[in-house]
C-alpha cells in the first residue's frame, strides 16, 4: 500500500506484483510493480517501486484487493505480456491458471484486447495468438503439472482430449485429466497438493478401478 501512495493518485499494484496478489506461482513483490495515471505519476523507479505509465489505463482496469488497489486479472495478463522480461510461456502459464480459477474469462479476455489492441502495444500480438488458440469453451489446465504434460505431449506428437467425463456401463465414473480414445489410454496428473491425502488416494484408487474395468488403461503421473 506504502508503494501505491508514494506514486500518487490512482496508482495500483501491476504486472509482476499484481500476479503476486492474484497467488500465481512463480511471482514477488520485490521489486513492487506500480502503474499510475497520466499526468499524475511519473515513469520510472521511485523509492519504493518501478512505476508503469500505460498510454491507456481505464478505471475498469482496477480493482480493490484485501483494500489494496491492483489490475485486474485480465488487466494483469496484458501487461505482463507486455514486458521484455516474461517469457511467453510464462504469460501463457499465467492466462490459463488464472481461467482455470475462474479469474478471467473469454470474454473478459476479448474485451481488454478491444481496449488495448493497437498497433505497437507491447504483447497484443502474443494475447492474440493465446486467444485464437483458446475459443469459449477452451477448458484450461487444472495445474501447473497439467499444463505441463499438455506441452510434452503435444511436441512429442500426441493428442489428448483434456477434462473429459467417462461414463461406465452403468454410470458415470468420472472426469479424468487426460484421455486418448483411439488407444483407450487415461492419463491422470496428480499435483501433490490435491492427491497427498489418504482419502484422496483412495478415492483415486476406486476411481482408477472402475475405470480399468470400463476397459481402459489408466496412467498415473506425479507433479514430481
Amino acid at each position: 500500500m506504502a508503494a501505491t501512495l508514494e506514486v500518487g493518485f490512482g496508482a495500483s499494484l501491476s504486472h509482476g506484483s499484481a500476479a503476486a496478489m492474484w497467488e500465481q506461482p512463480g511471482f514477488r513483490f520485490d521489486p513492487i510493480h506500480v502503474t499510475g495515471w497520466r499526468p499524475t505519476t511519473k515513469n520510472g523507479d521511485h523509492e519504493l517501486a518501478v512505476v508503469h505509465q500505460p498510454r491507456r489505463l481505464l478505471p475498469n482496469h482496477l480493482v480493490e484487493l484485501d483494500l489494496i488497489a491492483v489490475t485486474t486479472p485480465t488487466r494483469t495478463i496484458f501487461d505482463l505480456a507486455g514486458v521484455r522480461w516474461m517469457h511467453p510461456k510464462q504469460v501463457e502459464r499465467v492466462h490459463d491458471n488464472l481461467w482455470a480459477r475462474g479469474r478471467v474469462s473469454h470474454a473478459s479476455l476479448i474485451r481488454m484486447l478491444g481496449e488495448l489492441g493497437g498497433r505497437g502495444r507491447p504483447g497484443i500480438t502474443l494475447m492474440q495468438e493465446l486467444l485464437e488458440d483458446r475459443p469459449a469453451n477452451f477448458v484450461p489446465p487444472e495445474s501447473g503439472a497439467e499444463g505441463r504434460f499438455a506441452e510434452l505431449t503435444a511436441t512429442w506428437g500426441y493428442r489428448f482430449e483434456r477434462q473429459v467425463d467417462i461414463g461406465g456401463e452403468d454410470a458415470w465414473i468420472g472426469r479424468v485429466d487426460f484421455v486418448d480414445t483411439a488407444r483407450g489410454i487415461v492419463v491422470e496428473v496428480d499435483p501433490s497438493l490435491h492427491h497427498s491425502s489418504l482419502t484422496d488416494r483412495r478415492n483415486d484408487e476406486a476411481r482408477h478401478g472402475s475405470l480399468r474395468a470400463a476397459g481402459l488403461t489408466v496412467v498415473s503421473v506425479t507433479e514430481r
